[in-house]
């Protein structure tokens, strides 16, 4: 929607501040005035647009709601009235995932490239739709995106997760968590050797995971893995001929390995079988699987 307003460049009225608005979940922003609390996009010819004219913010602005950056201090707005719905008050937000949105205080948001930003120091937490913190910001870092009322956060250097009362799920035990948000898995990895320098691990073409044992955690965050082995666990892709077209279909299996043996993981947390085959009796055992 196009609302008529003359001298949008000027920005000379002391009713109108300026401002930008964010979607770092497409890494884009446009220029904008702030105007009795409502926000405004600026257009050319003078013109204004609510922010759902932006690129892809009805698509994706989950919530209706669109980070909005001011005098360094973040918010959210509603992309539709532009109504300024939680007040920038923020060093720093994400946008909102599965109904939170990561939030920090005390850091520095430096914006490297158009809609990309690195933040450094701060305590980290997240809050709702409503504007309400759900997590406390008391931690040293977070996932942008919540493991779905879940979240994943660090302190004094290590990774757990913690439910909406923060509660512990996951004890602050492991160098890395990570989570495919396509099923309900998380791997934990504590690195049991120095992490290599960059020379290193070019000169002896080490993975970035060198040095890391990994776990399995279910969507409980019951461990159903113990972090012993020496790959973060990864989707078997399985080649295989239909209608004489050779093609590459993702399976819904992961494959474990240990020590030069393997085994079988169910997306769903079931382990099929324990890692104690070869690497080519595994891969033949899920495209059996698959069949």
């Amino acid at each position: 929607m196009v609302i008529e307003m003359k001298n949008c460049d000027l920005l000379e009225d002391v009713f109108m501040q300026k401002c930008k608005v964010y979607h770092t979940g497409v890494y884009e922003f446009e220029e904008a005035v702030i105007k009795d609390n409502k926000v405004y996009i600026c257009g050319n010819r003078d013109k204004l647009y609510y922010p759902e004219e932006m690129f892809m913010a009805r698509e994706e602005c989950e919530e209706g709601l669109i980070q909005l950056a001011v005098n360094g201090k973040w918010g959210f707005a509603d992309i539709y009235s532009g109504e300024i719905k939680i007040k920038p008050t923020w060093d720093f937000v994400d946008p909102f995932y599965f109904g939170y949105a990561h939030v920090v205080l005390n850091a520095n948001a430096n914006e490297y490239s158009a809609g990309r930003f690195e933040v450094t120091g701060g305590k980290h937490g997240y809050i709702n739709k409503n504007g309400d913190l759900v997590i406390p910001v008391e931690y040293d870092g977070a996932e942008i995106v919540s493991l779905r009322g879940n979240f994943l956060v660090s302190k004094d250097g290590k990774w757990g997760v913690v439910d909406k009362n923060n509660k512990v799920l996951i004890p602050f035990e492991y160098d890395y968590l990570r989570k495919n948000y396509d099923d309900d898995l998380v791997f934990g990895g504590k690195r049991v050797l120095p992490k290599p320098s960059l020379e290193q691990a070019i000169k002896q073409n080490l993975w970035w995971d060198y040095g890391i044992k990994w776990g399995v955690f279910d969507k409980q965050f019951n461990i159903i893995v113990m972090p012993e082995l020496d790959k973060m666990p990864y989707i078997c892709e399985v080649k295989y001929d239909k209608d004489d077209n050779w093609s590459h279909i993702k399976k819904k299996y992961y494959i474990l390995k240990r020590k030069r043996r393997y085994g079988v993981l169910c997306v769903d947390g079931r382990l099929i079988t324990d890692v104690s085959l070869l690497k080519r009796d595994a891969v033949y055992l899920v495209k059996v699987l698959s069949d």
